[in-house]
């Protein structure tokens, strides 16, 4: 596991240029985090990350970074990503060494899960996704896929 000082460096990411893009969240992370009593307060209020090692970041960003060094993507590996996507998120990736590769994504906000499929090499890595709006995209499929 990553050491604080390491996280700091990950929650800065100072190469990254952070100020032609999206605005902040309307609550801090840490604010919001802070109101938690106990890590067993987290996982009675979402029972998905029971069990789970949850790591809070200060940006979305820093949590792209952090879960490339953790999967040990870097140098010569791919991730496809969506082609409508707000940039922070590629910015994280490239900073980690790896090469991204957009796939199409339909006028409704769906995968064209063709088009992802075709983009496949033996270098790919990982398959990033995005669901617009709050709209779920096909997990099940997409998990199937990727194993």
């Amino acid at each position: 596991m990553a050491s604080a000082p390491a996280l700091a460096i990950l929650d800065s990411l100072l190469r990254v240029k952070h100020s032609r893009y999206c605005g902040g969240p309307s609550v801090k992370l840490r604010d919001w985090l802070g109101r938690l009593r106990s890590p067993a307060e987290l996982s009675n209020t979402w029972p998905q990350l029971r069990d789970r090692v949850v790591i809070a970041t200060f940006r979305g960003r820093s949590a792209v970074a952090l879960a490339c060094r953790r999967l040990g993507i870097g140098a010569g590996h791919e991730v496809l990503v969506p082609a409508y996507n707000c940039g922070t998120e590629l910015d994280a990736l490239l900073a980690a060494g790896a090469r991204t590769v957009g796939y199409r994504i339909t006028r409704q906000g769906e995968i064209d899960f063709e088009d992802l499929v075709a983009r496949r090499a033996s270098q790919t890595r990982a398959v990033y996704l995005i669901h617009y709006f709050g709209w779920e995209q096909p997990m099940a499929t997409l998990r199937r896929w990727c194993d």
